[in-house]
């Protein structure tokens, strides 16, 4: 687990920050909507602001994301999760669901950065980490999380 740190200032080596515009569409769901840019070997996984109903739902929506990735080869790829649209919640059963489930989407990636808008938002984000024996860079910087992940930077504004 990584705590947030300052973006590169021009003094210091690191990635381009001009916008990079190879970030193409992958999948639009209900719950999430995902990205891809081949070139930079980036993959944005946005957290949409559709509210779970139920357990079923959960864990369908996670084998979606999953089957989206399927043919991408994870390790040679970074991934960026955003989580600021998402509702928050953090009632037993959708945390027990959650745990099932978060594995389709964050593993076997080279490095794993997630954006998140809240003190409690970062904080749920910290305890899942801790919990996978992951590291993820948490922050709500997005030139950060870029640095972190060691690409350009992207438009991170949600996918139409």
């Amino acid at each position: 687990m990584k705590h947030e740190v300052p973006p590169p200032t021009s003094s210091q080596s690191g990635p381009d920050f001009s916008l990079c515009d190879d970030l193409k569409p992958l999948v639009s769901l209900q719950h999430f909507k995902l990205a891809v840019d081949q070139r930079c070997r980036l993959v944005v996984a946005w957290r949409t602001p559709t509210a779970f109903q139920s357990v079923p739902e959960i864990i369908q929506a996670f084998s979606d994301v999953e089957a989206a990735l399927r043919r991408l080869p994870r390790q040679r790829y970074v991934l960026l999760g955003d989580t600021r649209s998402g509702p928050t919640r953090n009632d037993p059963e959708y945390e027990n669901a959650i745990a099932q489930v978060r594995g389709k989407l964050l593993s076997g990636f080279a490095k794993n950065a997630t954006l998140a808008q809240s003190s409690a938002g970062k904080l749920q984000m910290q305890r899942y980490a801790k919990v996978d024996g992951r590291e993820i860079f948490i922050t709500s910087d997005e030139h950060a999380a870029f640095a972190y992940l060691g690409v350009c930077a992207h438009s991170v504004e949600i996918a139409p």
